[in-house]
């Protein structure tokens, strides 16, 4: 009683672009974002099965119209492990298209962290950032955010930001702790722990990782702190072109210690000649400070030249010294009357 308006073909289209349709005219989807983004170490291609048209198949429900999208996703997925036997043994990621739910109609998509599934419902299944973005939930990545405490959407620097409805963008890629969680760069990542030694180097977007060379970063991680912090220069070029914050900046995340499902917070967007500091680094009554000593875009690849250093700003204790203090005989002090004051 109610169908997802894009056809079969239109939906692999919009999902898997050219290939699964030859020919395809769609220049930016989940195939081709994470192709791009990963350089090719995830591809996500349809499958040959052919009970799939394109990679999608089409189950036939009824009596859905006043369902909820959590009310429509086990009979979905008991339809789909009824034509396939076991889809979550078959498929590394399946995506649940349904139609307009007017009872639900608030709710675009959601996906299962560290799981095979995301559920979209009507259009949000062919925007390719919502598609990412859901995906990225089932790669173990969680939001991205910047400011308040509900503000986990907000760091629009990547793609587990807030997502758009649009249909060939933006073209961006993912934010310094999701980049280094991925570990898709992992022969370019860099520690940092400046209470023992000073860091410095030059970073590189990840847009220009074919042309990084020598000892350029592309993620730079401080540790030693209650959260750990990642370090990158946003590079606003081809695969990342698209980024809509702190474009050519170098931008700060910080995230829980450790690689789990975690919110990661934007802190800085850094220029030429910014530093941002932590206060009180682990506890050991010093600041380290981050420091943009440059910043060249004009060079291939762009480069950021940066430096992680401590700093001790907190004055000690001052070690009272040795004095020996003679005390005389005490004098009769002559006390005067109270002069009373005047309120």
């Amino acid at each position: 009683d109610a169908q997802n308006q894009n056809t079969e073909e239109q939906l692999a289209e919009e999902i898997f672009g050219e290939f699964a349709i030859s020919g395809s005219t769609d220049t930016f989807n989940l195939a081709s974002g994470y192709r791009q983004c990963s350089y090719g170490q995830l591809n996500i291609d349809p499958t040959d099965d052919p009970k799939a048209n394109y990679g999608v198949y089409t189950a036939a429900l009824t009596n859905i119209g006043n369902m909820s999208m959590a009310e429509l996703e086990p009979l979905a997925l008991a339809a789909g492990n009824l034509e396939f036997c076991n889809l979550s043994s078959l498929f590394d990621f399946v995506m649940i298209c349904l139609p307009p739910l007017p009872n639900d109609k608030d709710r675009v998509a959601y996906a299962w962290a560290g799981s095979y599934l995301s559920v979209y419902q009507d259009d949000a299944c062919v925007w390719p950032s919502v598609q990412m973005h859901e995906v990225g939930h089932n790669l173990g990545l969680m939001h991205s955010g910047e400011g308040c405490a509900e503000c986990e959407y907000d760091d629009m620097t990547g793609m587990m930001g807030s997502s758009h409805t649009y249909d060939d963008g933006p073209l961006k890629c993912f934010n310094n702790p999701k980049t280094w969680q991925l570990g898709w760069f992992s022969d370019r990542h860099a520690t940092a722990t400046p209470l023992s030694l000073e860091w410095s180097g030059r970073l590189v977007g990840s847009a220009e990782y074919l042309s990084a060379a020598g000892d350029d970063v592309i993620v730079l991680k401080v540790e030693g702190h209650s959260e750990d912090f990642y370090v990158g220069l946003n590079r606003q070029i081809g695969i990342n072109a698209g980024t809509e914050e702190a474009g050519d900046k170098v931008t700060i995340q910080r995230r829980d210690v450790g690689d789990g499902y975690s919110l990661s917070w934007l802190e800085a967007k850094l220029t030429t000649g910014g530093t941002y500091i932590i206060e009180n680094f682990g506890g050991s009554n010093t600041d380290v400070t981050i420091e943009v000593s440059s910043i060249d875009i004009a060079s291939v690849p762009g480069v950021a030249h940066v430096r992680v250093y401590a700093n001790n700003h907190l004055s000690p204790v001052p070690t009272p010294p040795n004095i020996t203090t003679v005390i005389p005989s005490p004098t009769p002090s002559t006390v005067s009357s109270p002069t009373p004051s005047t309120v």
